[in-house]
């Protein structure tokens, strides 16, 4: 797969490393959404490769969906960057 600096690109089904990337900002989504997330399994992403990497995670909780935009420095440590709720399987993950 072929990337172009500052594109996003089309989305994928989430693997391991993605579901990892997620789990690394778990506490920070519960926080900003005061919700204890019981379910919390990423479906799908897309990625934007800038000095660094963002994400857009696909994200099925206990109670439907929601989007998360999380930055992966050089360094590998990530931060949640937004957050999207009231989300379906069917939206798109469009950039935020």
């Amino acid at each position: 797969m072929a990337f172009i600096i500052g594109k996003w690109s089309d989305e994928s089904k989430a693997d391991s490393r993605i579901q990892g990337i997620a789990d690394d900002v778990k506490v920070a989504v519960e926080g900003k959404l005061q919700k204890k997330m019981t379910t919390y399994k990423v479906i799908s992403y897309r990625q934007q490769i800038v000095l660094g990497m963002n994400y857009l995670i696909k994200i099925q909780t206990f109670n439907g969906y929601i989007h998360i935009k999380v930055f992966v420095s050089s360094s590998g440590s990530a931060l949640l960057r937004d957050i999207q709720e009231k989300k379906t399987l069917k939206d798109p993950l469009n950039p935020f």
